[in-house]
């Protein structure tokens, strides 16, 4: 066994996040327009030391991640039976690490890197009935790597103490679903959609560091019935089947390891006196 080590970690998270909402209409279409910034700042700190009476230190370190973004979103209905929905939105973040290692100099590091992120969506419910609702949908979406896959301050000692060679993820998802009322009380929703990645984030076993992947693809579908089986107890059934592989480089048309293909899921949650609650969930993974 390896020394014993105590680690004390803090994190600050703040965030500002004004927005504005008009509501309105353009002759017979109605408008709901959304408009808004945020920033989001999230500060770490970190100490290993060999025990809790903090007698050496074998490591510290700062991280600070950052993001502003700006959006704006709209939704037009026309008629009672058709709505039109769009959002963009752009977005700056940074990841700063600095990191001081006590028994390994070589291996203290300070650095940063800066990522952009554009997404876009655009979708069209729908609904001849008051309780069917059809849609299709299409999004462009990105997420940048996150502190403990760009940066080594854990003691994990990865090949790149701090990535910058890292990514963000990109991609884009096409969706077609349905939400139905079937019967008093119960609800279903199921759609079938398409997602293509481009430079997914993984651990490389081989290169003992975080890297993207060559591009990707999961075709699927998604299920959920919800309703009460008596007055006081309610059932809920998730079922997803997603067909993941690689679609482009050497392993195209191999499946991408450690993505079932299919969960289920099973939960129920009984109302008890005094206001308490009693769940039980079952979830199926192949």
């Amino acid at each position: 066994m390896g020394p014993q080590q105590y680690t004390e970690t803090n994190m600050d998270s703040w965030s500002l996040t004004p927005r504005y909402v008009w509501e309105g209409t353009f002759g017979p279409a109605e408008e709901k327009l959304t408009l808004g910034v945020d920033y989001v700042r999230d500060d770490l700190d970190m100490e290993r030391h060999q025990d809790r009476a903090k007698s050496a230190m074998l490591a510290e370190a700062d991280l600070l991640q950052q993001a502003f973004g700006g959006y704006i979103g709209s939704e037009t209905g026309f008629g009672e039976q058709f709505v039109l929905s769009t959002s963009a939105r752009l977005e700056r973040a940074e990841v700063t690490s600095d990191y001081d290692d006590g028994r390994f100099a070589w291996r203290s590091y300070r650095d940063s890197k800066t990522f952009d992120g554009k997404a876009f969506s655009l979708g069209l419910t729908y609904a001849p009935k008051e309780a069917w609702r059809f849609y299709v949908r299409f999004d462009k979406l990105y997420r940048y790597p996150t502190t403990d896959e760009i940066a080594d301050y854990q003691g994990a000692y990865m090949n790149d103490m701090f990535n910058d060679e890292l990514d963000a993820e990109t991609g884009h998802n096409y969706e077609i679903g349905i939400s139905a009322d079937l019967f008093e009380g119960w609800t279903l929703n199921a759609s079938v959609f398409q997602l293509d990645m481009q430079d997914e984030i993984a651990w490389d076993d081989t290169a003992q560091v975080n890297s993207n992947l060559d591009d990707t693809q999961r075709r699927g579908l998604e299920c959920e019935v919800q309703g009460k089986l008596t007055d006081f107890l309610d059932c809920t059934v998730t079922y997803n089947y997603v067909r993941p592989k690689f679609s482009d480089g050497p392993a195209e048309g191999r499946d991408i390891p450690l993505v079932p293909r299919q969960k289920l899921g099973i939960a129920l949650e009984a109302e008890l006196p005094a206001g308490f609650y009693a769940r039980f969930d079952m979830n199926y993974t192949s």
